[in-house]
């Protein structure tokens, strides 16, 4: 037993002090790295789910439609196109000059009514558009930090293996 205790002492080639007597004594490997602390991360994390909660219901809230009044317009723009228009047909052959003259106006206007609420609608749906496309991009970017910070931290290996010079040296 003692010639084995003596090879390896040789092969792993510790010192072992300056002490003769082989007590027990155990060779410690270094303690290992510690994970980074997730308390300091926990308030931000939270911090970011509360502005995606408020991205998310300003985005929810945020109407991608026509106006009310534009539709209106739109459409009695239309309606009074159509009657003047048919009005006018059925009795160009009929009607004096001056009254064809005040349907033309009223056809302009129906047709100028139409336009702008198709001008109007447009441009007020494409301004929404854009700003729910801005907050839905912020809400990708922020959506993409947290999950940075959710993210478990790199793995530590916690099965370190036994180097060959720590050993235990024992005499009973």
């Amino acid at each position: 037993m003692l010639p084995l205790l003596l090879a390896q002492l040789a092969l792993s080639s510790v010192n072992l002090g300056a002490s003769t007597h082989f007590t027990a004594q155990l060779l410690e490997p270094s303690t290992p790295p510690l994970p980074l602390d997730a308390p300091t991360q926990a308030p931000r994390a939270t911090a970011l789910k509360a502005e995606l909660d408020d991205l998310n219901q300003r985005i929810a809230a945020t109407n991608v439609n026509w106006p009310t009044g534009a539709v209106v317009m739109a459409y009695a723009g239309g309606i009074a196109l159509y009657a003047v228009t048919l009005t006018a047909l059925l009795l160009v052959g009929r009607l004096p000059t001056v009254a064809l003259l005040v349907l033309a106006s009223l056809a302009a206007g129906g047709l100028a009514l139409v336009v702008g609420g198709l001008v109007v609608g447009n441009v007020a749906a494409a301004a929404a558009r854009a700003t729910r496309e801005l907050l839905g991009q912020e809400r990708d970017a922020l959506k993409r930090e947290l999950e940075r910070l959710e993210a478990p931290p790199p793995s530590v290996d916690r099965a370190f293996p036994t180097p060959a010079w720590a050993f235990t040296v024992a005499t009973f």
